[in-house]
């Protein structure tokens, strides 16, 4: 019985610190801790963290820095989800103008931090790149 609550403790315990852990690094993007992550902000957590970039640099062979703002520009969309699954299509006028809060940004993390998220993230990079005017289609 002592076994067993240890062990429920222990998973609940790993549970929260994975989410302390990125809840701290989310309030640390936010360096002028205004509760928004701005796109500058953004921009250098992407710039710190190749692995969100690199892969379309040396798949398209564009320049990094060109990488980085498509980058950023999707993780900024992202961010501002209410689900994972939702479409950046279907984000209001309003909401694709306003700064992702921390706790949005947060919850960008957490999806990030699977493999399905990494893949949708780097698809959706993919696409941006061929989408000049930001429509949501390629023309």
């Amino acid at each position: 019985c002592i076994y067993l609550l240890l062990l429920i403790i222990v998973i609940i315990m790993g549970c929260c610190t994975s989410v302390s852990a990125a809840s701290k690094e989310a309030r640390d993007v936010d360096t002028n801790q205004d509760g928004l992550i701005s796109r500058d902000e953004l921009g250098q957590f992407i710039a710190r963290n190749e692995k969100l970039y690199m892969m379309l640099s040396v798949n398209l062979n564009l320049s990094i820095e060109r990488c980085q703002e498509i980058a950023t520009e999707v993780a900024y969309q992202m961010s501002k989800r209410s689900t994972p699954q939702m479409s950046l299509r279907e984000l209001s006028m309003t909401a694709k103008e306003r700064n992702p809060t921390v706790v949005e940004f947060q919850s960008f993390l957490e999806f990030l931090e699977q493999p399905s998220g990494q893949q949708e993230f780097f698809h959706r990079t993919v696409f941006a790149t061929f989408d000049v005017d930001r429509s949501g289609y390629i023309e």
